[in-house]
């Protein structure tokens, strides 16, 4: 056999960019659940930055 079977370029970057965007997906959501387990120093509970900049967002665009 001559050539190497592998799946088409376009359905490869297809199926890794719909895994991107799940891996994503779960790395918010870990952080989240991450953050609301911590609390500070003076006992109040975190709140993670980037989920609260990326909330504001989408309430701003509804």
């Amino acid at each position: 056999m001559k050539f190497q079977q592998k799946p088409h370029k376009k359905t490869k970057d297809k199926k890794s960019f719909i895994e991107k965007i799940r891996e994503e997906e779960q790395k918010k959501m870990d952080r989240l659940i991450k953050t609301n387990d911590k609390e500070n120093e003076d006992g109040t509970k975190r709140v993670d930055r980037k989920t609260e900049i990326w909330k504001k967002k989408e309430l701003d665009g509804i």
